[in-house]
């Protein structure tokens, strides 16, 4: 090295370096020893060149971004590894492969649950704005596939976003991995991984609120309650849809539509009384009841339905009294009616 120093200048001198590193030493240490020459011969901004030099020299094709890697972690440790390997990659590639290189070195580099952190710090240092989230796709679908890609999505949205936007996010992977139909089921995963227990519900209007928009809105919200619940769970969620969604004295009307949608036929009456027990209590229930009665019977069938209501509500020792006395109410109405259109004839 003493000779090449004082024999060689210039651009020649690294070459001989080279050239008598090849000679003096084989194999593992052939690495070891060019980085000797580039730190003693270079030194500052200049030596992750020069080794970039050495590695384009000693190794060629395929090897050499191995080479490079070798390089950063013989010359740099800890957190400026991947910075330096991310220097490597800017001055040995460019263009569109930059980012597939960025995933290799990723690879290489590290391993298991850190994998997808380097990717985020790649995205982040590379991309900036809006193109963050979709770098961060990018690397979602090259570094995960199937059923785990969903997965590494929400964990991205974890670690980019944070607080109020992480649902927006969320939705916006959605969009952008699903379509169509499959685009609220999607929602509905994302809602199951990031929320759990009272807040599930919270989330899936939230995401309604967001996917759709005007009159789609109580329908979208129906078959969130159908995928989420089943069975008997299922209107005591669309219940809690139209508390959530709907106040004061639009409830009833929306729980109505809830029960014309969901239930069909001889179904539909009792469901209403389901409703009309969990929204209203106490005296307040067979005012509602007729009201249900009113909107969802018109004409001839509304007495028949008043009747079936006071049967279904009240039942036991009060069953006999509260069917006469809503058959009187009802009997009374109608000669109050009668009589008042006798009297607007004559």
């Amino acid at each position: 090295m003493e000779i090449a120093r004082i024999a060689y200048r210039g651009a020649d001198r690294i070459r001989t370096c080279i050239r008598i590193a090849r000679s003096v030493y084989g194999g593992a240490d052939r690495i070891r020893t060019c980085m000797e020459i580039a730190r003693s011969v270079y030194g500052g901004a200049d030596r992750i060149r020069t080794c970039m030099e050495i590695a384009c020299i000693v190794y060629g094709g395929a090897d050499r971004i191995r080479t490079c890697m070798e390089i950063a972690r013989i010359a740099y440790r800890g957190a400026d590894r991947i910075r330096t390997c991310m220097e490597i990659a800017r001055i040995v590639y460019g263009g569109a492969d930059r980012i597939r290189l960025y995933m290799r070195i990723a690879r290489i580099v590290y391993c298991g649950a850190d994998r997808i952190r380097t990717c985020m710090e790649i995205a982040r240092s590379v991309y900036g704005g809006a193109d963050r989230i979709r770098t961060c796709m990018e690397i979602a679908r090259s570094v995960y596939g199937g059923a785990d890609r969903i997965r590494t999505c929400m964990e991205i949205a974890r670690s980019v976003y944070g607080g109020a936007d992480r649902i927006r996010t969320c939705m916006e992977i959605a969009r952008s991995v699903y379509c169509g139909a499959d685009r609220i089921r999607t929602c509905m995963e994302i809602a199951r991984s990031v929320y759990g227990g009272a807040d599930r519900i919270r989330t899936c209007m939230e995401i309604a609120r967001s996917v759709y928009g005007g009159a789609d809105r109580i329908r979208t919200c129906m078959e969130i309650a159908r995928i989420v619940y089943c069975g008997a769970d299922r209107i005591r969620t669309c219940m809690e849809i139209a508390r959530i969604v709907y106040c004061g004295a639009d409830r009833i009307r929306t729980c109505m539509r809830i029960a014309r949608i969901v239930y069909r036929g001889a179904d539909r009456i009792r469901t209403c009384i389901e409703i009309a027990r969990i929204v209203y209590g106490g005296a307040d229930r067979i005012r509602t009841c007729m009201e249900i009665a009113r909107i969802v019977y018109r004409g001839a069938d509304r007495i028949r339905t008043c009747m079936e209501i006071a049967r279904i509500a009240y039942r036991g020792a009060y069953s006999d009294g509260a069917y006469r006395e809503t058959a009187s109410t009802a009997h009374h109405s109608k000669i109050i009616t009668i009589k008042t259109e006798e009297s607007n004839v004559f």
